[in-house]
């Protein structure tokens, strides 16, 4: 296709092998690759082209409707691939498109080359406070990141290939090189990281589901005809149906066979401490609920059958601070409030967008640090509780509210809907901030929510303002 370095290959996919293929082989050509959001309409699709400078798009054939209503606003895409999804009838309106099925017959393997430690990964925020920015990674932070999850299975971290290739065949030859399955998309962190880049870079495989909407009696099918060791998920969003499945299994007489089920693994959304007790009661499992974003890590919270679980409560990793707001470190334990700040693999910045990247990855006393838009008090003790976050690129645990402590009710008590930073809609207990459709800014009512740019997948939201409705 003529790529140059560092030119961006922009993936609106759902999870598939495809997406993973496309996302290794962009790594190996030492090229850019773009997430895109697969239920972004024409609006979104455009400007995330348009914004991170893509020159080639891959999608799904069920998509080339809303590709081809954009292609001609989009000059600069050179090459668009369409991946074939048998099952849908081929949609011919996309100008000049390339079977993938056919590139990938007409190539062998590429040439080996040496690649650059400053090489530029780059995923996309979700944009649920605003359009969707870049954030970009130099390569060696990024997997170094990665590299981390080996001190969770009890071994040193690799510095270099070699000790890396040591610390797997270690994993395999103890039956742990683990097999995982993002339940969540692929085309955010929680998914394309924790779902699947942790697994493979410590010698394991990832499985994706094939349906294209969360289906707990598929994901509980799969790991049981897969024998899975991992499964990531976005909050309660995910765990509660799947509590219910395996409720309704055990009723029918039929429980899963998960036994090798070693980990469930969340990020991005609230995950009640109700809805994990209940998993426990069926799974000998460790849970892990990470509080982080595309931004940056900066705490998790391990729970077993004998531990106790609370909601929204996280351990700090070693590298969170809190700041506050005039950029000043909190004394630990002073009891001070400030926004949560990450020290490790810190982002090189937002693509494009040097003003904000300034706000959001200040140096403070000599060291560079990511802002997350949500607030704690420094204390000495654990866990943590966050409080509601202000608004920044991206997403924080799922939601969006006023600087005030999330109030933790029961799953009887009134709630309403709110989207994850999946795109799957959750239900919060936080106060919910203004937020704006595509017509103007306005408050939500009280049962539903109108989210930025129509990405919401929930039919029967309307916004108050413009009484516009969301598009399922």
């Amino acid at each position: 296709l003529g790529l140059a370095l560092d030119a961006k290959v922009a993936l609106y996919l759902f999870n598939s092998n495809e997406y993973l293929v496309a996302q290794f082989a962009a790594f190996k050509q030492r090229l850019v690759t773009v997430n895109v959001n697969f239920r972004y309409l024409d609006d979104e699709l455009a400007y995330v082209l348009d914004n991170s400078d893509a020159e080639v798009l891959v999608y799904h054939a069920s998509l080339a409707d809303r590709v081809a209503a954009v292609q001609s606003r989009c000059p600069r895409v050179k090459a668009w691939v369409e991946v074939d999804e048998r099952v849908v009838r081929r949609h011919t309106g996309v100008t000049g498109s390339l079977r993938w099925d056919d590139i990938i017959a007409s190539h062998g393997p590429a040439d080996r080359m040496i690649r650059s430690e400053d090489d530029v990964y780059m995923l996309y925020t979700g944009g649920t406070t605003g359009w969707p920015k870049g954030v970009m990674f130099r390569m060696a932070d990024f997997v170094h990141r990665l590299l981390a999850g080996y001190s969770f299975r009890g071994l040193a971290v690799p510095t270099d290939g070699a000790s890396l290739l040591r610390s797997v065949r270690v994993l395999r030859d103890r039956g742990e090189a683990w097999t995982s399955i993002p339940a969540c998309p692929l085309m955010h962190a929680t998914g394309l990281w924790l779902g699947s880049f942790y697994a493979q870079i410590m010698g394991g495989s990832t499985v994706t589901l094939t349906g294209r909407r969360f289906a707990a009696a598929e994901l509980w099918s799969v790991a049981q005809d897969e024998k899975a060791n991992s499964i990531t998920i976005v909050g309660d969003a995910f765990a509660r149906p799947m509590l219910e499945e395996l409720d309704r299994a055990v009723a029918a007489g039929r429980p899963y066979d998960l036994s090798c089920l070693r980990i469930i693994q969340s990020s991005g959304a609230m995950w009640s401490a109700e809805v994990q007790r209940g998993l426990l009661g069926h799974l000998d499992v460790t849970l892990m609920d990470s509080m982080g974003s595309t931004e940056a890590g900066m705490g998790r919270r391990l729970a077993t059958r004998t531990s106790t679980i609370i909601t929204g409560a996280f351990d700090l990793l070693a590298s969170t601070r809190v700041v506050t707001d005039d950029l000043r470190l909190v004394e630990p334990g002073s009891g001070e409030v400030g926004r949560i700040a990450a020290s490790s693999s810190v982002p090189l910045g937002y693509y494009k967008d040097p003003v904000k990247s300034a706000a959001t990855f200040p140096v403070i006393d000599g060291v560079r640090y990511a802002l997350a838009g949500d607030h704690q008090r420094s204390q000495r003790t654990a866990p943590w509780c966050c409080w509601g976050g202000v608004p920044t690129a991206s997403t924080r645990q799922g939601r969006r509210c006023s600087p005030r402590k999330w109030r933790r009710r029961s799953s009887a008590t009134a709630m309403w809907w709110t989207r994850s930073s999946s795109g799957w809609p959750i239900r919060s207990t936080a106060s919910a901030s203004p937020l704006s459709c595509r017509c103007v800014r306005a408050q939500p009512s009280t049962a539903t929510i109108c989210w930025p740019m129509s990405v919401c997948n929930w039919p029967g939201t309307r916004c108050r303002g413009c009484s516009s409705w969301c598009r399922k």
